[in-house]
């Protein structure tokens, strides 16, 4: 989520052969290869260079956690150097439906669908709920919006949700932690799941199937609760 720095193709080859997969350029603040979402810095020339370097490699490039100016420039170079990549928001919302910086405008996700790429909406409610809202509600907000603005085929659920098999205690340090990097606009909230399915990590699959993919006709809703993401994995891969 935070490109290391100094990355030489040489480097970006070995991660790639470690099996790094995906690459953000910034995770919140300012890098040598352009601005995470706390910032409104565009992409520099080392990240223009970590780009085509990534792409060589077969690492997708995550736009998820860069600031907007950030994801256009990404995105502008990939279409206007024809990079043989398909670009990725692995956990980022819909900005239209919810104004975190985290999450995306429509142009942004609507360049993403068209470059063959994909996005996964965050199940972490901070990112894409009021406070004292339904996270449930919400995601599907999200990915009805994405749906319609991208296209059934490049949407799915991103989780961002690392604390689903952790003792509740944990999973409730851990919460305040992401909370304090993620700065919410409104009070932070915890648990923004049910208590039980933070003690059960399992039931996971159970939880958005009942709460989101059976709002969407059958087709759509199993490419969100996967297909859609395992279609993407065999483009970039």
């Amino acid at each position: 989520q935070h490109a290391p720095r100094d990355l030489t193709f040489e480097r970006v080859q070995l991660l790639r052969a470690r099996g790094v997969i995906t690459m953000s350029l910034a995770y919140s603040g300012k890098t040598e290869y352009g601005g995470g979402y706390e910032t409104d810095d565009g992409l520099t020339e080392k990240g223009a260079d970590l780009v085509r370097n990534l792409t060589r490699a077969g690492i997708a490039v995550d736009i998820s956690h860069a600031s907007h100016h950030l994801a256009r420039d990404i995105l502008e170079l990939i279409r206007g150097e024809h990079l043989k990549t398909f670009p990725i928001a692995t956990h980022s919302g819909c900005y239209a439906v919810f104004e975190h910086p985290r999450n995306l405008p429509n142009d942004v996700l609507q360049e993403l669908a068209s470059l063959g790429g994909y996005i996964g909406i965050p199940l972490f409610g901070p990112l894409i709920a009021p406070e004292g809202t339904s996270i449930w509600h919400y995601a599907g907000e999200h990915l009805r919006h994405a749906v319609a603005v991208c296209g059934e085929s490049a949407v799915g659920v991103g989780s961002d949700c690392q604390h689903f098999d952790m003792e509740y205690r944990a999973a409730e340090l851990l919460f305040e932690h992401i909370v304090k990097l993620v700065k919410p606009s409104g009070p932070a909230y915890f648990p923004d799941r049910p208590k039980e399915l933070i003690e059960h990590g399992s039931q996971m699959s159970v939880y958005v199937d009942k709460n989101l993919c059976q709002r969407f006709p059958e087709g759509v809703g199993k490419g969100i609760a996967g297909n859609n993401f395992r279609s993407y994995l065999a483009r970039q891969l």
